[in-house]
């Protein structure tokens, strides 16, 4: 048996995603930089915002400035970066707040 990328055991998991779930993407370039199948990644991962009945989830992904950059310009930056800022939202916590500590 094969040990699956990230991006493959990604792209194996986004089906079984269920409402209420908190979907972490740790250093998201990994999941979305591989050419063909980062952008199958993302369209998993934009499908999975746009189904009412699987929701809510949250997507919370984390990004080295520079693969940032990369990400955003050049070839991949339409399919890949672009259609997910639609869905961005930025939360703010207090510092009071419970969630913050």
């Amino acid at each position: 048996m094969s040990d699956p990328t990230r991006p493959d055991a990604a792209l194996a998991d986004l089906p079984t995603i269920s409402p209420y779930t908190v979907v972490r993407l740790n250093e998201a370039q990994f999941y979305l930089a591989p050419a063909t199948i980062g952008e199958h990644v993302a369209a998993g991962l934009r499908t999975l915002l746009r189904e009412s009945d699987r929701g809510p989830v949250l997507i919370l992904g984390t990004l080295w400035l520079l693969a940032r950059r990369r990400l955003s310009s050049g070839a991949q930056a339409p399919s890949v970066i672009r259609p997910a800022r639609s869905h961005r939202r930025r939360v703010r916590v207090w510092p009071d707040h419970p969630a913050a500590s």
